[in-house]
């Protein structure tokens, strides 16, 4: 794939933008039936709003831990900008 949009041809510019929103909506898929599945669980349990609280909190969990992997990733790039594009 492309590290920028100038350096790609058109051909490969659309599939990443196909590969890019794949991946968005199958991790929105993945995460709300998480969410779902800890709201099942803990409402019997716990309370709505306990509940409610622990799906919040899985939530944030789980960007954190995107977002350090991500940082990871970055660092481990020895020479290249992530967020620049190149």
């Amino acid at each position: 794939m492309c590290s920028s949009p100038q350096a790609c041809p058109k051909k490969q510019q659309g599939l990443a933008g196909a590969v890019i929103m794949l991946l968005l909506n199958l991790g929105i898929a993945v995460c709300l039936g998480f969410v779902d599945i800890v709201n099942t669980y803990t409402l019997s349990n716990l309370g709505e709003k306990k509940s409610y609280q622990a799906v919040f909190w899985l939530e944030s969990r789980m960007r954190s831990s995107v977002a350090c992997y991500f940082c990871a990733v970055c660092e481990a790039q020895e020479g290249r900008e992530c967020f620049n594009g190149g």
